[in-house]
């Protein structure tokens, strides 16, 4: 049987930072196998893209499951941990107006389990204060999903469709922790739980839960983490201002036949590495324009952190969490909104 941690994300956790930082030098050292992504000097790791890629489109056939297997199983080692670090398991397609996206976060959970059911799995995730979460993802997501678009929506048109969704159901059961990670907890035998705030507050309690599921110790993997974040929002006394408008972005938007063009070219631009480094480059230029997005006010967060936050203490129970930290970086809902999460779980209401 093959070992496997497979590392989910959240986005906007460092998820990237850890894949570059940490993963890699791994990989190169020879002492895991990893099979996630990175993107190092321009040149993508992804040997597992085309298996993610078909994990998030839906439900999977049993022919394709069966092809997948066979696929992975050329890619794994019996010798090594093998490693999947990839947020974009979880990402986000969620529309805000119109016909939502047909898409349900708990398939992708359950094609993972398929997939890797022959491996030995660990579920790694990583996880950000559910309200912060939501913000950096609308200001991170802003020019992609809702800038010059049919479903256009401001950041409290977001929030406003965000207080509207059913915990667990569609595309933004990501945003509501206790279903994701209960939904997470029935397929994988084994869920262990990263807080991205211990980057900053607790540094050494994030590296050594980390070290525990890789051949690495506390101190290496603090001393190959960086200080510095990688793309790392830039934030304002009062919000936090969206990323630059990519050339490759505004392509997709307004001519969308080149770049699918580019990518039945890719194999053939693959042959001439310079031209290929060269129009990566080229796409990755951007506007020198950022958008400003303001802190969601005192009422919007109180019924942001009501609807998204913990509402018992499964985490801490299930999963080690210290409920002092989920307390401390904003995780638990308000104390009148807490309540047992599922009857006859044991959850208790907290005082």
């Amino acid at each position: 049987m093959y070992g496997l941690l497979l590392h989910v994300g959240l986005p906007k956790t460092a998820t990237t930072s850890l894949q570059c930082n940490v993963l890699m030098p791994l990989h190169e050292q020879r002492r895991i196998n990893f099979l996630g992504r990175a993107v190092r000097d321009g040149v993508v790791h992804d040997p597992l893209e085309r298996a993610i890629d078909r994990v998030k489109a839906g439900p999977l056939s049993a022919d394709e499951l069966r092809s997948l297997r066979a696929d992975l199983r050329a890619r794994l080692d019996s010798r090594r941990l093998n490693v999947v670090s990839n947020e974009r398991i979880v990402e986000v397609h969620a529309k805000v107006g119109g016909k939502p996206a047909n898409e349900d976060g708990r398939t992708r959970l359950r094609n993972l389990g398929a997939l890797f059911e022959d491996c030995d799995a660990t579920l790694l995730i990583t996880l950000r204060s559910p309200v912060d979460f939501a913000f950096s993802w609308y200001v991170e997501q802003y020019y992609w999903r809702f800038h010059h678009r049919d479903e256009r929506a401001s950041i409290g048109d977001f929030f406003a469709e965000l207080l509207r969704q059913e915990p667990g159901r569609g595309p933004w059961t990501v945003f509501f922790y206790d279903a994701y990670i209960r939904a997470a907890a029935r397929i994988f035998g084994r869920v262990e739980v990263l807080l991205y705030e211990d980057l900053q507050h607790d540094r050494r309690a994030w590296s050594r839960t980390l070290a525990r599921l890789l051949p690495a110790s506390p101190e290496e993997v603090e001393s190959l983490f960086p200080r510095v974040k990688r793309n790392a929002g830039r934030y304002t006394a009062s919000g936090k201002l969206s990323k630059r408008l990519e050339l490759r972005r505004l392509l997709a938007r307004r001519l969308p036949s080149l770049l699918a063009w580019g990518a039945l070219a890719r194999p053939r631009l693959a042959r001439a590495p310079f031209a290929l480094s060269f129009l990566r480059r080229l796409l990755d230029l951007e506007t020198p324009a950022r958008a400003a997005f303001p802190y969601p006010d005192a009422k919007t967060r109180q019924r942001l952190q009501a609807r998204l936050g913990l509402r018992d203490d499964y985490l801490s129970r299930e999963h080690g969490v210290s409920e002092a930290k989920l307390a401390r970086y904003g995780y638990l809902a308000p104390t009148g909104d807490l309540v047992p999460a599922e009857a006859g779980a044991g959850a208790a209401r907290r005082p």
